[in-house]
């Protein structure tokens, strides 16, 4: 055999009798889970002083060749057609005693060992990294293209009251604990865009809804905003005198500034000794730890109140609240607590999170209790202790969270959720990825007929698989099955079970809640423990951060007016849009019937052909795994599964499957609403469902299944509840053609 090999750019020497088989595939029908490369056998070169040199003086005593443990490039041709088999692919070499040994991997193969032993946290990340604050969490739903998003749903944490009553007018929702998604179009990209020298992936599947609008969740809890972070310590001091006395001689009432004699730590704008000056937006929490001893114009000992003015520069912050008083969502920051301190008796304040803008600035102010009547300080040692920081939010990093989720396993939970085959090319680094419709359904194809010699077995069991054949989820609960999907072969020769595919992607929990007055699915990030005798100071209920739950979920626009807020900061913010969840198209047994029944058609009657082919060179070298091949003298279409073995000029065993054409299948489209379920409860019915787009929604009903006539709108109620309705069967849809329809009786 004459062939032309190429190591590292080295052309080495071959002996004339070399012989190389070549094997052929791509992915293996006869196992739902593999992904394969094109590959030889191992074949020898001769240890010339050429091939001795090339090879780094592999194999010569004292020799420091690197050619076992680095990326060999190799190429291989015919020596005799000039046909290219391999274009820079993989060599492995070991040394055969006499000669070297090298096998030879191409199709895909570099771009699996570029992945290999990489984790999704070795992407570059920084486009997630964000602070977990109200804006932020805004600000997802106003720029749709962002690559990641705060999709509303039970993360299992403490949702606030999201649920419109007789109280709640306007859904309150909690920010703390929600936790981002990242698009998993824009992750996949990403490993495309590093890992495959900036050449994107080619398919139909990519341009799909089902595709762009598919999220994966941050893995864990994120603690409630600022909790486990350090507060960042702007200013204290312990060091005060009280100077700028204010007083309305009508009540003999003195305000009493706090002066600052010295400052430990001075990260603010400015420090005059009274006014304290920001520099950054940002949010600000204030302790007090003080110690006052006042008295009345009798000399009565009186108790003391502390304000604290905005603004105010040297003016009594009192003058005016509105102007002067620093305020946080309407209410003093310390509260009433601040309103009394005891004669002489140590008392700490500490205030609620409170929101300043760069350049604003705040003083402290003391005087009689409950701000009225007569007030002095007393001529003696006054205790005071002031510590303001700056609560710095959490930043959500996704570059720590994803350390643990392997690149390629992540390649092949979306390979396994689309039904995907990849195909590379020869010459540079295109791939492009058919579903099996597209691979198995409407390929090109192709006349065999001359190149048949014979027909070796024929196999009715396909490969690896069961009469069941079950794609799954991880589950919370370690019992589950209930989004589980399964792949059937009516064979009863095999055996009867087996887990195909065992994703790592968590399913939501089976109970859905509701939340935002629709039913919704529950995605723990977060483990409630209820504490079943709490002391006054003690929670109900607590919250655990868990880790490692991926989920994927979809999202859509939902409309409303409602209230964002973070109990942490004590921030809120008013949004009449946002992005919540929908788990539509994603349980596996949706998966398997949109994706796999063409795969599901062949193992129905499966027949696994092993035949010998007349083959050239020009037919391996230009081989096309995405054509079906017909080979008259069998009577079939086949794909072709493996060419076994390849030797110029000798017949070649081709692994062939026969293919049973299905219905030609829609392209996947997520509706626009789904029922869920109708209870009927006397001559009514409920009806819940899901909204997939943001319309109003028409309510269709039927009594004949076939002509529907509109019977209300929808607005935004979940559920839908009928009127007094006749008895007898009544079908229901919403929007004609854009939702499912379901069949109810009244009785």
């Amino acid at each position: 055999m004459s062939i032309f090999l190429y190591i590292n750019d080295q052309k080495l020497d071959t002996d004339v009798n070399t012989v190389i088989s070549q094997n052929k595939q791509i992915n293996d029908l006869n196992d739902l889970a593999s992904r394969s490369a094109n590959y030889t056998d191992q074949f020898s070169v001769p240890k010339t002083s050429k091939n001795i040199r090339a090879l780094g003086y592999l194999t010569v005593p004292g020799n420091t060749s690197n050619i076992p443990y680095q990326k060999n490039e190799c190429s291989l041709y015919s020596a005799d057609t000039g046909e290219c088999f391999v274009y820079k692919g993989w060599a492995r070499i070991t040394d055969g005693e006499k000669s070297f040994n090298i096998a030879v991997y191409d199709g895909g193969y570099d771009f699996f060992k570029n992945i290999e032993n990489k984790n999704l946290s070795q992407l570059t990340l920084t486009d997630l990294l964000h602070p977990k604050t109200v804006a932020t969490v805004v600000n997802t739903w106003a720029n749709p293209e962002l690559p990641y998003r705060y999709i509303l749903a039970d993360y299992n944490g403490d949702t606030g009251r999201t649920n419109i009553d007789s109280e709640i007018t306007v859904p309150e929702i909690n920010i703390d604990y929600l936790v981002p998604s990242v698009n998993v179009a824009w992750l996949w990209r990403k490993i495309f865009e590093e890992y495959n020298f900036g050449v994107q992936p080619t398919g139909a599947i990519f341009d799909t809804e089902a595709f762009k609008n598919l999220w994966m969740t941050y893995p864990k809890g994120l603690p409630a905003t600022g909790d486990g972070v350090d507060n960042h310590v702007l200013l204290h001091s312990n060091d005060y005198s009280f100077v700028d006395q204010y007083l309305q001689r009508d009540t003999g009432r003195y305000f009493y500034h706090a002066h600052y004699n010295s400052v430990l730590v001075d990260e603010l704008y400015q420090v005059d000794g009274i006014n304290m000056t920001m520099r950054e937006n940002a949010t600000y929490q204030l302790e007090i730890k003080c110690t006052l001893f006042g008295f009345n114009n009798f000399g009565q000992q009186r108790d003391a109140a502390i304000a604290i003015g905005k603004n105010a520069g040297g003016r009594n912050p009192l003058a005016s609240f509105t102007t002067h008083q620093l305020l946080q969502n309407g209410a003093t920051i310390f509260g009433a607590e601040a309103d009394v301190i005891p004669y002489g008796v140590e008392t700490t304040l500490r205030s609620a999170p409170f929101q300043l803008n760069g350049l604003e600035a705040i003083n402290i102010a003391v005087t009689g209790s409950a701000f009225s009547g007569s007030y002095q300080l007393a001529p003696i040692p006054q205790g005071f202790e002031v510590t303001l920081v700056r609560i710095d939010p959490l930043f959500v990093d996704f570059s720590i969270a994803l350390s643990d989720f392997l690149i390629k396993d992540f390649i092949s939970e979306i390979v396994h959720r689309f039904a995907l085959t990849m195909f590379t090319k020869k010459v540079g680094n295109d791939i492009e990825f058919l579903t099996l419709h597209e691979q198995l359904q409407t390929p090109e194809i192709v006349n065999w007929s001359s190149k048949f010699s014979d027909k070796l077995t024929e196999n009715y069991i396909s490969g690896s698989y069961a009469q069941r054949n079950w794609l799954r989820y991880n589950y919370n609960d370690k019992e589950g099955s209930y989004n589980d999907g399964v792949i059937t072969v009516d064979n009863v020769n095999l055996q009867d079970s087996k887990d195909s595919i065992k994703s790592k992607i968590y399913s939501p929990d089976k109970e859905g809640r509701i939340y935002l007055n629709e039913s919704t699915n529950v995605y723990p990030v977060w483990e409630k423990e209820y504490n079943e005798n709490p002391s006054p100071d003690e929670p109900v209920v607590t919250y655990k951060s868990l880790d490692k739950r991926y989920y994927f979920m979809r999202s859509r626009n939902a409309y409303g007016n409602a209230k964002i807020y973070s109990k942490k900061f004590e921030i809120e913010n008013t949004v009449n849009n946002y992005y919540r969840e929908t788990f539509y198209g994603l349980p596996f047994q949706d998966i398997v019937n949109d994706y796999y029944q063409p795969l599901q058609n062949i193992l129905q009657k499966a027949v696994i052909v092993t035949a010998k082919l007349w083959f050239k060179d020009t037919d391996i070298a230009g081989f096309d795994f995405k054509k079906l091949y017909y080979i008259e003298q069998l009577s079939n279409y086949y794909l072709v599964n493996k060419i076994i073995e390849y030797i110029p000029g000798q017949l070649t065993k081709c692994e062939l499957v026969k293919v049973q054409y299905a219905s030609v299948l829609p392209p996947v489209e997520i509706p626009w609403f789904v029922i869920n379920t109708i209870v009927v409860n006397g001559r009514r019915a409920s009806i819940y469902f899901t909204r997939n787009v943001q319309l109003a929604g028409h309510l269709l009903i039927s009594t004949d299944g076939v002509n529907f006539t509109a019977y209300g709108m929808l607005g935004n109620f979940n559920p839908y509840v009928t009127r007094d309705l006749d008895p007898g069967n009544y079908f229901f849809r919403i929007y004609d053609e854009h939702s499912n329809t379901v069949e109810v009786t009244i009785v």
